[in-house]
């Protein structure tokens, strides 16, 4: 059994507040992170010859090496608990492996002897597996199936009745037998595992390239498009943008499991973007990734770790309790890295926290009484070239009394500036962190 050990940054691992990359080589098709232990992941890139590898960490991607599995072009990876893994190879076979991927037996498909290009594991009922077979990357394709099965791969029935091309899949992570799919057109519920299927909304939602299911509230339903993130709070009766257009298209989502509200998209050319209200404001989450072409998502069940799946390897972000992501009184600035706060006081005896406006990933806005009257403007500079710190420069409309807390997530450091009642202030710190 022979494992190659294959590392960019030896020493790296993931960080909070900041994406770092311990390898593997080449472009990410496919993660899935162990649902028992948070520090094991896999995932399929290609090696040093094009060639399409399964890889495995035991250090939140500190290092990465090659499972035995090494010999086989594998396409898409699942891992379930009891250290059991899936993976789906391009020759039309699965295999697993029931030592976190230190042996593979191959799985008898029988008259359904394709592979995969996506495999779930029901967490809630390990033994049911669904196995989708289609051309998940190109929307609009006619030809795909999807199959269950009820014994760990022993066997498989084929429940695609009505649809082909399956181009995305959910579980819900509360309810076993809760099944979401998409063809790339329309988006379809079982509440049966997939013996039975309804249409969602209204009709085709149309460019669907991703779906997940909020851990937290299972009757909102997210989709990616190419356009942006879709949302149902109805479980799917209907659906309403949840994002602007970030300008490039959604490849994946994934919804943090111990955070309301907390979700992050993947994008194939602007990297990651993260909200914390449910799609009500976002903010780019790249600080640190170097590879924006991000073409899938990976959280472990305690939203300890997220991993991004890129052009050049995979990157790791360790969440922790002070990671950025912004809400209707906070802002995250320079990818995410500094969070803005302010906090004012009136003569007449009002008070309260400024509400933000976006201008730009580095340029904030609040205001205090009136979403139509901005009081406050707030940015932070990268001027290390010149003086190797940190610049927070802002300015007043208001003469009102107020505190501007900026914190810098990747070190903890907090500055709080305060403008006293009467004082029209505009100041430039060039040496705050």
């Amino acid at each position: 059994m022979l494992f190659l050990f294959m590392s960019h940054t030896p020493g790296l691992w993931a960080g909070v507040g900041q994406w770092t990359t311990g390898g593997p080589p080449g472009a990410v098709g496919a993660l899935a992170v162990d649902p028992e232990t948070a520090a094991v992941a896999y995932a399929v890139a290609s090696d040093n010859s094009g060639n399409s590898r399964l890889y495995k960490t035991a250090n939140s991607g500190s290092a990465w090496a090659l499972t035995a599995l090494a010999d086989q072009q594998v396409s898409v990876v699942a891992a379930g608990p009891g250290r059991v893994v899936y993976a789906g190879t391009s020759a039309d076979s699965v295999y697993k492996s029931l030592d976190d991927g230190a042996t593979w037996v191959q799985l008898v498909l029988g008259v359904n002897q394709v592979g995969a290009t996506i495999l779930k594991v029901d967490l809630l009922a390990p033994s049911i597996i669904y196995r989708a077979v289609g051309a998940k990357t190109a929307i609009g394709s006619q030809s795909g199936a999807l199959f269950r099965s009820t014994d760990s791969g022993a066997t498989w029935t084929d429940i695609s009745v009505n649809f082909i091309a399956p181009r995305a899949l959910a579980l819900d992570p509360n309810r076993s037998g809760v099944v979401y799919l998409s063809d790339g057109s329309y988006i379809y519920r079982s509440v049966d595992f997939g013996t039975s299927w309804s249409a969602l909304g209204t009709g085709s939602i149309g460019s669907v390239t991703a779906l997940a299911v909020d851990p937290v509230t299972p009757s909102s339903l997210y989709v990616g498009t190419l356009f942006g993130v879709l949302k149902s709070t109805d479980g799917g009766a209907s659906f309403a943008p949840a994002s602007p257009d970030f300008g490039s298209y959604v490849s994946n989502l994934a919804l943090d499991p111990t955070r309301k509200g907390r979700l992050y998209a993947s994008t194939v050319s602007k990297g990651v973007f993260a909200t914390s209200d449910g799609g009500g404001a976002w903010a780019p989450f790249n600080s640190g990734l170097t590879n924006l072409g991000v073409y899938i998502l990976a959280q472990d069940r305690a939203g300890a770790f997220l991993h991004a799946g890129t052009g050049s390897g995979v990157f790791d972000y360790e969440i922790g309790s002070a990671a950025c992501l912004p809400d209707e009184t906070a802002a995250c600035l320079q990818d995410a890295r500094f969070r803005v706060s302010v906090a004012w006081s009136a003569p007449s005896g009002q008070s309260g926290p400024g509400r933000r406006l976006d201008v730009t990933t580095n340029t904030t806005g609040f205001w205090f009484f009136d979403p139509t009257n901005v009081e406050l403007v707030v940015k932070v500079l990268d001027g290390r070239q010149i003086n190797g710190k940190w610049w927070v420069f802002y300015g007043a409309l208001s003469n009102v009394g107020y505190s501007i807390t900026v914190t810098d997530t990747l070190t903890g450091a907090t500055r709080t500036y305060f403008n006293p009642q009467g004082q029209l202030a505009s100041v430039a710190d060039t040496a705050a962190f």
